[in-house]
């Protein structure tokens, strides 16, 4: 299996992207941590992938504890080889009724938490002579959306410090990648869909319906869709791969 004897990293592994990109890389022969803000939230798919999974407890608000927290999975686990930096949240709002307490609290999971968290991840790779990481941007970070500034804000930070990153780091065997998908069934996206609804006075659903028939390949895609590209980035077919985000959108004309 392509994966086997390396150790991946996911953050945000309780649910959606993160969870279908654990089990897949468990499933290519990767040893894989399930990372979320508590092992509660991490437990079950780590448990539903079985055999040498583990869960661990990462929350990336928390960029005083990242470092510590990193350092303990690694010396549990012996080596990070891939990290998938997963964790994040929405904002729905339209820009004049942002506050400056939605901002923070956006831009400390999306952005700041997972370049602290990339940061960590790479002190630990430098010294072990080399890793993968995948960071998950989106296309709002490639466009920007109304009602979602801040959201696209940070994805479109992430897309730039990847870019940063990768350039940084690949002199110490480090590629650093990113995917931005467009519309995802995700329970974050069901939240998502919801906001819309109650924004524009849409009855549950009616947005996705919306979304769904503006895309050309007639369907959002599954999160194991973004996990197969997320396990190529990480995987050795795309040791040429470097620095670049990678779109994952139906043909979405949008993007």
């Amino acid at each position: 299996m392509l994966l086997t004897g390396r150790t991946a990293l996911i953050s945000g592994g309780g649910s959606g992207i993160g969870a279908a990109t654990a089990t897949l890389l468990a499933a290519q022969g990767a040893r894989v941590v399930v990372a979320d803000r508590t092992v509660k939230a991490a437990t079950p798919v780590a448990a539903s992938i079985g055999g040498d999974a583990g869960a661990a407890a990462l929350d990336v608000r928390d960029t005083g504890a990242l470092r510590t927290g990193v350092a303990d999975i690694a010396g549990r686990v012996g080596r990070i080889d891939i990290l998938v930096a997963a964790a994040g949240v929405f904002s729905l709002q339209p820009f004049a009724e942002v506050t400056e307490a939605e901002y923070d609290r956006t831009f400390a999971v999306n952005c700041k938490g997972m370049f602290f968290l990339l940061q960590a991840v790479a002190e630990v790779m430098v010294r072990q002579g080399g890793g993968t990481v995948v960071t998950v941007a989106s296309q709002a970070g490639r466009r920007g959306e109304p009602l979602s500034s801040v959201y696209a804000a940070t994805k479109a930070a992430v897309i730039s410090f990847t870019r940063s990153a990768a350039l940084d780091l690949i002199r110490a065997g480090i590629r650093v990648n990113a995917v931005a998908p467009g519309i995802v069934r995700t329970p974050m996206w069901d939240q998502v869909d919801g906001a819309y609804a109650a924004h524009l006075g849409l009855p549950p659903g009616a947005y996705t319906d919306r979304v769904r028939q503006a895309v050309p390949v007639g369907r959002l895609a599954d999160p194991v869709e973004v996990a197969q590209v997320i396990a190529f980035l990480a995987g050795p077919h795309s040791s040429y791969v470097i620095g670049e985000t990678v779109d994952v959108t139906g043909a979405d004309p949008a993007s």
